[in-house]
């Protein structure tokens, strides 16, 4: 038999609250450096090779980081990401994460920077190949995405 006062503590919005379902994400999103992937020329991201992940080695629970992932991870699954473009890449984040409104689709803004969001927080392997140095001005420089970010943010 069950007293008023186990009756109270098992309603089922104390149960959500105990059991913490829908924590809160540690991760900023998107991450703060993430809007420096504008900055990248066209070389730079037109050279991007993505590493995806194993679908079933995503984490769970991470709400859009993990959502980015799985995406990535089909993306790869499929054989589609050899072929595809690193912006047909941020569109198919933009579209599953954002907006799919023509005009954000354009672009794709949003897209690119949780693809550099990933990135940033070392859940994604993306390598580029960065434009050249001054001192050696006919090489480019391969080179990890999250790696060419903070020396676009230390510029500025």
């Amino acid at each position: 038999m069950v007293t008023s006062g186990e009756s109270q503590a098992r309603t089922l919005p104390d149960v959500w609250l105990h059991d913490n379902v829908s924590a809160p994400s540690e991760f900023e999103w998107p991450h703060p450096l993430a809007h420096y992937v504008h900055q990248l020329g066209p070389t730079e991201r037109a050279t991007v090779r993505i590493t995806p992940p194993d679908p079933l080695e995503v984490p769970l629970g991470l709400k859009r980081i993990s959502d980015g992932l799985f995406r990535i991870a089909l993306l790869g699954y499929r054989g589609v990401l050899p072929w595809a473009s690193a912006h047909h890449v941020a569109r198919v984040l933009q579209a599953g994460i954002y907006s799919m409104h023509p005009v954000a689709m354009r672009n794709a803004k949003r897209g690119w920077e949780a693809l550099a969001s990933l990135a940033l927080y070392e859940y994604l392997t993306v390598d580029i190949a960065a434009t050249p140095s001054e001192r050696y001005p006919l090489h480019f420089r391969q080179m990890p995405l999250r790696v060419r970010i903070a020396e676009l943010a230390l510029r500025s």
